[in-house]
């Protein structure tokens, strides 16, 4: 038994946490209350604790079903077999998961990819696509100029192959790592159409023009979806991901057919990021802003959301009243904002 507590004694002491120099990069203390002063003044007083509070709770619930590959009485059945309760949300292909006795990836369904399991603000950029587009007869050209790990990329290939529209999505991905996640889920939707690219987004070349371009920008993420969030963000690292997001608009007008979509996304909270990324864009690109015709069942317009009046006061109309922001408060999922741009 001695023996035994002396093993226990060691493990405990090798799990020991690392001195506090090797941690000295995260922010510190100051730094964390520079958020919480942040958020009260972006969103409102009590803001930052009620993003922790979410936090605390977050997981993601949400499966998305590929109609390309089953029927909701399907997944209902084999839902009804694994003892998991669901019920409907916001986007007609999502599933909330309210009981189950195992993981819904561990399923038949999830494992033949007739589901996939994706937060439901991930799945909005598609499901607001406009059916006019998806519908189309003729052949649509597509990029996704950040795809990986690939739920979107394959969300909008299995509703393209249920409407019968024909379609060839290009998928780019720089780092190799992202890049291997992002050909198994194709590999295990299988589908055809799509060619990935293993090149950064701003730095891809085409001799052709893409009718529908998704850019769901590489962003600072947001606390809700991540406990440490905190410890590895600053206000100057937000800026420059603003930067590299601008850059990224910039070659997407690039390739962009007249008359194309864009759709512009980030999981973001940050202001810099989003609002003010989209008024950059009106103001120096050849682009206009298209309202998405969409219905939630909580606010998503900024302009009820955001509570700084200097922001409100110095942004254009049309950026409060046709972008779409998630707040997690109001709509109980993880961050997130879209623009729909339409080129001139």
């Amino acid at each position: 038994m001695a023996d035994q507590k002396r093993g226990l004694q060691k493990k405990r002491e090798f799990s020991k946490p690392r001195p506090y120099k090797e941690r000295e990069a995260f922010p510190k203390k100051a730094e964390k209350n520079m958020f919480i002063l942040h958020y009260d003044k972006l969103f409102g007083k009590g803001t930052y604790d009620k993003l922790l509070f979410l936090q605390k709770s977050y997981e993601n619930k949400t499966v998305r079903i590929n109609l390309s590959k089953t029927t909701f009485k399907e997944v209902q059945q084999e839902f009804s077999k694994n003892r998991i309760k669901v019920s409907s949300t916001f986007l007609p292909n999502a599933l909330l998961i309210v009981k189950s006795y195992c993981s819904p990836a561990s399923t038949l369904l999830a494992l033949s990819a007739k589901i996939y399991p994706q937060d439901i603000a991930s799945q909005i950029p598609v499901a607001t696509i406009p059916h006019s587009i998806l519908a189309n007869p003729l052949p649509l050209k597509i990029l996704d100029m950040a795809a990986a790990p690939g739920s979107k990329t394959t969300q909008l290939a299995d509703m393209l192959t249920y409407l019968g529209t024909p379609y060839h999505i290009t998928a780019l991905e720089p780092e190799q790592k992202r890049l291997t996640k992002l050909m198994n889920n194709i590999q295990k939707h299988n589908f055809k159409n799509i060619t990935v690219r293993n090149v950064l987004g701003e730095e891809f070349e085409s001799t052709e023009q893409f009718d529908l371009i998704l850019l769901d920008a590489p962003c600072s993420g947001n606390m809700v979806a991540d406990k440490n969030w905190t410890r590895k963000r600053t206000i100057s690292g937000i800026e420059q991901r603003a930067v590299l997001q601008k850059k990224l608009l910039e070659k997407a007008v690039s390739l962009l057919s007249r008359g194309g979509l864009l759709l512009y996304s980030t999981c973001s909270l940050e202001v810099q990021e989003n609002e003010e990324n989209v008024a950059w864009a009106l103001k120096h690109l050849p682009l206009s802003l298209e309202k998405i015709q969409h219905s939630f069942q909580f606010e998503t317009k900024p302009q009820y959301i955001l509570k700084r009046k200097q922001i409100l006061d110095e942004m254009p109309k049309a950026v409060l009243s046709k972008t779409v922001r998630l707040h997690p408060p109001l709509s109980g999922t993880q961050g997130f904002f879209l623009a729909h741009f339409k080129k001139k």
